[in-house]
């Protein structure tokens, strides 16, 4: 199986819902691509033979990554405290030594009932940029898998043309399919 798969999961024959998997090649965590999405939109290129049955506005379209999932195999720690205990390592001992300073770096981790804020995400990804993730994996048991972290409702089925084509490869024709020409911006 290729890194970026699609497969029909379910839903009504009429309008089956889709699954596929976002390539950490592309997109090394899945909020990049969450990301990318409020940016520009969701585009993902479909099997034509897959795609005959999406129907617009019904069919829905589910995003799985290999990180979605985040583990922590350490008994009785979360990834608040792999976190916290991560940033405590690397502090200097000055702050170690007040208290105040140490809670100020809890809250911003942590939120008040102690379950994590998008800084725990931003510490993932620190620790992949600066590739420590192999030590916590080991150290700590930190683990991913792979999970659906999201869907959308597919609205319309596109064919993107090459620069110099004007219409629909004749085998891609009375499949439904919109031509398009991508533009680029600048």
């Amino acid at each position: 199986m290729t890194e970026d798969w699609i497969t029909i999961i379910g839903g009504p024959p009429e309008y089956p819902d889709w699954l596929g998997r976002i390539g950490k090649s592309h997109y090394p965590w899945p909020q990049q691509f969450i990301d990318e999405v409020k940016l520009t939109g969701f585009s993902k290129r479909i099997p034509h033979e897959f795609g005959q049955n999406i129907v617009p506005g019904k069919s829905r379209f589910a995003c799985a990554h290999e990180r979605a999932l985040v583990w922590v195999d350490a008994p009785g720690m979360t990834l608040a405290d792999l976190a916290l205990e991560v940033v405590w390592e690397a502090l200097p001992e000055s702050v170690r030594n007040e208290p105040d300073k140490f809670d100020a770096v809890k809250r911003g981790l942590l939120s008040e009932n102690g379950q994590s804020k998008p800084a725990l995400i931003e510490f993932l990804h620190a620790a992949d940029d600066a590739k420590d993730l192999p030590r916590l994996q080991k150290k700590y048991g930190l683990r991913f898998e792979t999970a659906t972290f999201a869907y959308v409702y597919l609205t319309g089925r596109h064919f993107v043309l090459k620069p110099d084509e004007d219409e629909l490869p004749e085998k891609y024709r009375g499949l439904g399919l919109e031509p398009v020409h991508d533009q680029y911006v600048e």
